[in-house]
């Protein structure tokens, strides 16, 4: 684009453009999913990291393209409004994105924050000429700390359900045998074994619960998991999970509006479980039951229900 803009070549252009509109489809393996979740390195959740990423530059074409002939087609625009809006947004409180969305980047500074993203809504909300105006509005003033979103959104592909309810938000964030849990790559996320299985949750008020939570957190204590209790040593050790799926087979869950249902028989390392969220208008309920050990272990297990930043 910038090329065919500096030596004025029409043709250029256009294919530039067409190009690109390739990339906003949910027909490839990686990329935005059909539940509008967003995959990458596999089938892997990376909506708040590629995802992302993806968002804040698109914002950037779609702004500078609007009301010129070069723009996207409208359907394009529609599919990527769709993502940032039913995709992105319900994984969002405040200016924080849930942690279990962002991956290996969970290891960056600001890793959940929601910058580029509002940035890319500041821009799709100057577009003269674009859909669904108001929701981007909405969604600037919640990221910015106005008004409480009133979302509830199962992702059938992701298997992450996430509800606001009363000015809270609660996500929970399961595994099965059809993708992958959290990745090592780049040195980035080398203790995150127990990010590669679930279960997840999400606790958030503010928004600021877990922010550069990374360097401080016990990451034998990821939010939602029933574990082992391991030294950092020791979950280091653990070198080949990183593309693994779970033999997790037997899973689930169905949305009929701001009520919804996730469950999962889980499996690893020995532990088996029966596990499922419930949602509904004022609450959020997490169950766990049948808890068995098939194989002695000489470490502690537990089950976590939050680790975040104090607040005050």
């Amino acid at each position: 684009i910038r090329h065919a803009l500096l030596t004025e070549d029409d043709a250029l252009m256009f294919m530039a453009v067409e190009r690109i509109a390739k990339e906003i489809t949910v027909d490839m393996p990686e990329g935005i999913q059909e539940d509008l979740s967003f995959f990458q390195h596999g089938p892997r959740l990376y909506s708040g990291g590629y995802g992302r990423s993806f968002t804040h530059k698109m914002s950037i074409i779609i702004f500078l393209l609007n009301g010129t002939k070069y723009q996207l087609p409208t359907e394009k625009t529609e599919l990527f409004l769709s993502f940032v809006l039913e995709g992105l947004r319900p994984m969002t409180k405040c200016n924080a994105l849930d942690w279990a969305c962002v991956g290996r980047e969970i290891a960056r500074i600001d890793a959940i924050d929601l910058g580029i993203i509002k940035d890319a809504l500041e821009l799709l909300s100057k577009a003269p000429s674009l859909p669904r105006k108001q929701e981007i509005e909405e969604f600037l003033e919640s990221a910015n700390g106005g008004a409480p979103l009133d979302i509830t959104k199962y992702f059938d592909k992701a298997f992450m359900l996430c509800h606001h309810f009363g000015g809270l938000y609660v996500g929970a964030k399961f595994l099965n045998d059809k993708i992958f849990g959290a990745e090592i790559c780049n040195g980035e996320a080398e203790l995150c074994y127990n990010m590669s299985y679930g279960t997840h949750t999400c606790i958030m008020r503010n928004g600021k619960e877990y922010f550069d939570i990374n360097s401080v957190w016990d990451y034998s204590r990821v939010p939602g998991t029933t574990s082992f209790i391991e030294s950092d040593e020791q979950l280091f050790a653990h070198k080949d999970w990183a593309k693994l799926p779970l033999p997790n087979d037997h899973f689930g869950g169905k949305q009929n509006g701001s009520r919804a249902a996730i469950y999962e028989l889980a499996e690893h390392d020995g532990i088996k479980m029966q596990v499922a969220d419930f949602a509904f208008e004022d609450g959020f309920v997490c169950l766990g039951a049948e808890v068995k050990i098939r194989a002695y272990q000489d470490t502690r297990l537990t089950t976590t229900v939050d680790q975040c930043i104090l607040q005050g």
